[in-house]
């Protein structure tokens, strides 16, 4: 059961990543951007950063906004439906 279970705990990081895949070839199905940035999990300074590099390049000109209608996170999804839904491994 130990060799089982430890087994189990490889094979999911990969099983993650290929859902994250599987997302962002979705998103870009769609004409979304493929990669997103999950700023929930980026420390306060490292996301005042990235702002700042963004607004002196000009790529990320301001926040994109979306309406309630493009925005999954108002609908009732499951997490393998909603392609702007990030894994974290």
């Amino acid at each position: 059961m130990l060799m089982l279970t430890s087994n189990i705990v490889r094979v999911i990081p990969f099983y993650l990543m290929l859902l994250n895949r599987k997302h962002a070839k979705r998103r870009e199905d769609l004409g979304k951007t493929a990669v997103l940035v999950d700023e929930s999990m980026v420390g306060k300074d490292q996301m005042q950063h990235s702002k700042a590099v963004d607004a002196e390049t000009g790529e990320g000109a301001g926040p994109t906004r979306r309406t309630l209608e493009e925005d999954n996170a108002m609908r009732d999804m499951t997490d393998l439906k909603n392609e702007d839904f990030i894994y974290v491994y």
